[in-house]
């Protein structure tokens, strides 16, 4: 290499190139991810305080509900009587979504 000023046993200076292409994305990871654990204690913390309002799941089987009983002739067709305190009805699920005539 007769024209260059570099000394024959040197090799190419490198150029850094590349180095927005290397960046940008470790930034916009960085970015996501302080995004994402953000978002996770928001959402940890809003299920939180919604959840501190409900009752134990494990009370449920100590709560009675006061519910008439009924007596019924042997075929069922004709109320005897009904014991209870509560003046409750049972009422059937309509499958024709609430439409009266």
């Amino acid at each position: 290499m007769a024209g260059s000023n570099r000394p024959e046993g040197a090799g190419r200076a490198r150029r850094r190139n590349g180095g927005l292409a290397v960046l940008l994305p470790l930034a916009l990871l960085a970015i996501s991810l302080f995004i994402a654990t953000i978002a996770y204690f928001g959402i940890t913390r809003v299920y939180d305080r919604v959840l501190a309002d409900l009752p134990d799941p494990r009370d449920l089987d100590s709560i009675v509900l006061g519910e008439n009983s009924g007596v019924f002739d042997r075929t069922g067709g004709v109320k005897l009587a009904d014991f209870g305190t509560d003046l409750r009805e049972t009422i059937p699920f309509r499958s024709d979504s609430g439409a009266r005539d």
